[in-house]
């Protein structure tokens, strides 16, 4: 058996970085941003919320009711709320209906193509919505459809459309390795 020695990669020491997004912000010292939490399928949240948002971000339940079992391994099963996996559209559709105007630019976590084709024809059936708005979809590093994301053609929206082509693979940390580990054994 040939072993390949491989050569030594740059590694940096740092301290442990939080990850959590206020720390983030001091750290930065970011004045302007502002970080709320709200139940957005509250009966009217869409209406209480005056003010502006740059980027709505969601993480919804998108495991659809019929492929629970199926798809979500039991240890997700079993120790997992229910309530945060499974749910079919409403997500989606209340983003459509209440947040777009609101926002100027949106990314939501999705499980299947079905709910970026619902807010893609949400948008694309409403004249005003698709007049004002671009939406596009990202994969993951296993190929399944993970971000629906838009953003308004103005000229702040415009930005995320210099921004988004160099975001590259959503990569999970444990496909990375996978990757990095069969490249090092075809070297």
């Amino acid at each position: 058996m040939v072993y390949r020695i491989q050569p030594l990669q740059p590694l940096t020491c740092q301290k442990k970085q939080s990850i959590w997004p206020k720390k983030i912000m001091l750290k930065n010292r970011v004045s302007k941003g502002r970080l709320i939490r709200r139940d957005i399928l509250s009966s009217n949240a869409g209406e209480e919320y005056p003010l502006h948002i740059d980027i709505l971000t969601g993480n919804p339940p998108y495991v659809r009711r019929c492929d629970f079992n199926r798809d979500v391994k039991p240890s997700v099963r079993l120790f997992e709320p229910k309530l945060a996996l499974v749910g079919e559209l409403e997500c989606y559709q209340d983003l459509v209906d209440h947040w777009l105007s609101k926002t100027d630019s949106f990314f939501y976590e999705i499980g299947d193509t079905d709910q970026f084709d619902y807010v893609e024809r949400r948008i694309k059936d409403d004249f005003k919505l698709r007049q004002i708005w671009s939406i596009g979809l990202k994969y993951d590093s296993n190929g399944k459809p993970r971000v629906v994301y838009g953003f308004k053609n103005t000229s702040k929206g415009g930005i995320l459309l210099q921004i988004l082509p160099s975001f590259g693979t959503i990569m999970h940390l444990a496909t990375a390795l996978n990757k990095q580990e069969a490249y090092s054994k075809q070297k």
